[in-house]
């Protein structure tokens, strides 16, 4: 939002001519137009063109039309300026050209292109366009000296929510201690965008009317004959319903009204005088029964159903506590994050393979190709995992063969990794640091900490010696964060995602004690993604505590501050602890291994020694 407002402020009121205009984009629903109708209620001063492409268009000659259509756009703007131009579903005005160059579309893009180059000086005029679908936008538009691009997540402080049922709701009455804080938390479990709470605020203030509708003219049906009251009772059983139950009022009525019609029309008489001192007091206020109703009549979408059925599904299956081959990765897909638990475990002569990945089947159906791509890369990532844990493992023991050794205790042993998700196609190679710190875990019998979600694809060698597994950039990564600090304090990215985020973004999530982490090395995720003990856990406490308030108070990365060197000095303490509590354990399966250690005996039991020596 900040970023918006500063660049339209600057090409608006400023006259800095580099200000040409925004690409705002991000998800269905996550709130591009809602800005912009935001910033424009607030500079009233500044003219609206909104243009759409049936604007533009001319039935007899569609491209041409919309080629001088679009210059008559930009000389009224002119006139009227300051103005801002705003395309809605911007990518139908500059679509990605044709690589031959023979589109007869590409016309238009020429066009858009030229009047952004300012063919005639555009003074005072700001170009917005909205879209959610970035790749199929001409690439040459967001080339420097054009338009920005800039990143609309849909994420809401409960702040924001508010702010948004406040304004949906302006005016109308409520009943006495109903606030619009309430009404947020109400909303929350269905609600994750600007455009889903608009649409629960828009819900709740439709059902207020049609019930002062039904209201007005409950009198009248009850006056006329057994046809008309039947009629009336057809029509608007379920508000009469919704009425009698949020009054408040008798329960035996409402009981015999909810048996059917017929019961309704029977006591239709009754519920008018019921509902009466309602309709004579005039101010009828939103009640928490309208929050209720608009709830069950929004979950009952399909859509959003299935949704909120998959959230609450992979909600419950969430870990409890620190297990051992637990962890929560997370893929996205073109609207939305997706969670992805991962349980792992080794199991002794099963498969044949080595390493096993299930979740899912390949298919014969429409889209079976790109499932079975998504399978073989997760196969490929686990493939990955395992050689990625072996270098890490490697660089604490240089004076083993960890490659031999842990080859030799794993004889006979197939790594199972099992997704659980709906849609196999989340997975792939961002799922890569997820199976490397499952597979360190089946390895060492280290319990996974239950409170964060990670995305990523590991790189085997780091930037230096001693820092293993640099964390590839990923795609997604502002809808993976936005999906798991839903239900999850920690999120982790690679650095370079990590990078890209808003600032604004990340003060948002630390304000309400949550936080993204950029993954710099396996070698330093380590000591925060495993339960090492409780004097560990109680030491990364503290870190996460003093990191997120250090972030919010100082620039990142200011190495000079007292509190920068502390947060250091906390970090390394936690290496060294968990480094030496994983070479006690490597030592363990290499005293194990040349010993020939007893065949059964449970592969957790094996290093309680080591844990407690």
């Amino acid at each position: 939002k900040n970023e918006f407002s500063e660049m339209a402020n600057n090409a608006l009121f400023y006259n800095v001519n580099e200000e040409k205009g925004v690409v705002l984009t991000g998800p269905p629903g996550s709130g591009k137009t809602f800005l912009v109708r935001a910033w424009l209620g607030d500079n009233r001063e500044v003219r609206d063109l909104a243009v759409g492409v049936s604007v533009l268009a001319e039935s007899s000659r569609p491209l041409e039309g919309m080629v001088e259509n679009l210059e008559r756009v930009y000389d009224i703007a002119k006139l009227l300026s300051p103005a801002m131009v705003f395309f809605d579903e911007g990518d139908a005005v500059a679509p990605r050209r044709s690589p031959q160059g023979g589109s007869p579309y590409d016309k238009v893009t020429n066009k858009f292109l030229s009047i952004i180059d300012g063919e005639s000086p555009l003074s005072r005029v700001f170009t917005v366009l909205t879209t959610n679908r970035l790749d199929i936008l001409d690439p040459a538009l967001i080339r420097s000296k054009r338009l920005k691009v800039v990143a609309v997540t849909g994420h809401l402080r409960d702040e924001d929510a508010v702010r948004i049922m406040r304004k949906s709701l302006n005016g109308t009455p409520r009943e006495e201690g109903l606030s619009f804080e309430e009404m947020v938390r109400a909303a929350h479990s269905l609600c994750e965008t600007p455009a889903d709470f608009t649409a629960f605020a828009e819900k709740v203030r439709a059902l207020r009317s049609t019930e002062i509708e039904v209201l007005g003219k409950l009198s009248d049906a009850v006056r006329g004959d057994a046809e008309a009251q039947a009629r009336f009772v057809r029509f608007n059983y379920k508000t009469l319903l919704g009425l009698l139950e949020g009054s408040g009022g008798d329960p035996l009525l409402a009981a015999q009204a909810r048996h059917g019609e017929e019961e309704m029309q029977q006591v239709l008489g009754h519920i008018a005088g019921r509902l009466e001192q309602i309709r004579a007091a005039g101010l009828y206020p939103l009640t928490r029964w309208h929050l209720y109703a608009a709830r069950q009549q929004l979950a009952a979408s399909p859509t959003r159903k299935g949704k909120q059925q998959l959230d609450e599904f992979l909600e419950t299956e969430l870990s409890q506590e620190p297990q051992i081959g637990f962890v929560v990765g997370v893929g996205a897909n073109d609207v939305t994050g997706v969670l992805l638990p991962i349980a792992s475990a080794l199991v002794y002569h099963v498969f044949p393979e080595k390493i096993v990945v299930t979740g899912a089947v390949s298919s014969t159906a429409a889209g079976a190709g790109e499932l079975d791509l998504a399978v073989q890369m997760t196969r490929q990532s686990a493939g990955e995992a395992l050689t990625l844990v072996q270098t890490y493992l490697q660089s604490l023991a240089p004076g083993l063969n960890v490659s031999r050794l842990f080859g030799e205790y794993l004889e006979g042993y197939s790594l199972h990794h099992q997704l659980l998700s709906t849609s196999y196609s989340v997975g792939g190679p961002s799922a890569g640091f997820a199976l490397a710190i499952n597979t360190l875990s089946v390895l060492l019998c280290l319990p996974v900490l239950n409170d964060f979600g990670i995305t990523g694809a590991p790189w085997i060698k780091g930037a230096r010696r001693g820092e293993v597994g640099a964390s590839v950039i990923i795609g997604g990564h502002l809808k993976k964060a936005e999906k798991v600090l839903q239900y999850l304090p920690r999120m982790y990215m690679p650095q370079q995602n990590y990078q890209d985020i808003e600032a604004e973004v990340l003060e948002a999530y630390r304000l309400e004690g949550r936080d993204i982490r950029g993954v710099r090395s396996f070698s330093a995720l380590v000591p925060e993604v495993f339960a090492f003990g409780a004097g560990h856990q109680a030491a990364l406490d503290t870190l996460l505590r003093l990191r997120r308030k250090h972030n919010l108070h100082q620039p990142e990365g200011n190495g000079d501050s007292e509190e920068m060197r502390e947060l250091e000095r906390c970090e390394r303490e936690l290496r060294e602890e968990a480094e030496t509590e994983i070479c006690r354990r490597i030592e363990v399966v290499r005293r194990h291994v040349e010993e020939g250690g007893a065949a059964f005996l449970n592969h957790e039991q094996l290093f309680i020694p080591a844990a407690t020596s």
